[in-house]
């Protein structure tokens, strides 16, 4: 048995997921009228309780590091160090793209081509594209000479649709931005833009096993920021204005 505990807190729709390998035990989605840092704790211990699994037992914490809500991230990082470093759990870091894309995988034919946003707020969103390996069923960061498989942060105008067939858009940018899209653009259903624990344990397994990715523990974990805070923007104005 390899027990996966998976904590997702990029965006408002947080959750958290109990896997044996790939296979869920139990996943739970955050309380909406309650912040992070008041709905996840209880959470984890009810998953906990329900299925009779003693924290200890735990062999990987798989976190979902961002792009996403300043705070969220800051409660979800917190938490999966405090978790790791109380039970010696290894640590799968995952970020907010490559979980929404592995949702993808659900359906029965996804498509060949994805570009997945998350808000940056001020009218921009961050974006990283994909294409599909249908034989090992996966997603790989597209790059080439002008993109090299990070995310870009861009106005919201100029995400626009590429030149290529069977592209689809999704991720949490849609929530805001759907309406505003071109009528030509094709856009995942609602239930597979938002990052899920369950999604995020998935895929930390499947890495693990692939040897795909190295475990962090719970000291060198960190965030994935779109940008730099307001306060950490002004303060390189600061500097770069002496």
């Amino acid at each position: 048995m390899t027990l996966i505990f998976a904590i997702e807190t990029t965006e408002k729709y947080g959750s958290v997921a109990l896997l044996d390998g790939d296979r869920i035990l139990s996943e739970s989605r955050l309380p909406h009228d309650r912040r992070s840092a008041q709905a996840l704790f209880p959470a984890m211990c009810t998953i906990f309780r329900e299925t009779n699994i003693e924290p200890q037992d735990v062999y990987v914490i798989a976190a979902v590091i961002g792009p996403g809500s300043f705070t969220g991230l800051r409660v979800g990082i917190t938490a999966a160090k405090l978790f790791a470093y109380s039970v010696g759990a290894k640590i799968i870091p995952v970020n907010t793209f490559e979980t929404v894309a592995a949702g993808m995988l659900e359906l029965e034919n996804p498509p060949k081509y994805l570009t997945v946003g998350v808000d940056a707020q001020r009218g921009e969103i961050v974006r990283q594209d994909y294409f599909l390996h249908k034989d090992e069923k996966r997603y790989e960061a597209i790059r080439n000479e002008h993109y090299d498989g990070g995310f870009e942060l861009l106005p919201f105008e100029k995400w626009q649709p590429r030149d290529w067939a069977d592209l689809c858009f999704t991720g949490p940018a849609l929530e805001k931005y759907a309406a505003k899209l071109p009528p030509e653009v094709n856009a995942a259903a609602q239930e597979f833009w938002f990052p899920k624990a369950s999604v995020a344990g998935q895929l930390a397994n499947s890495l693990l096993e692939k040897q795909e990715r190295q475990a962090v523990n719970a000291f060198e974990l960190l965030p994935v920021y779109s940008r730099l805070s307001t306060a950490e923007e002004r303060l390189k104005k600061d500097v770069n204005s002496m």
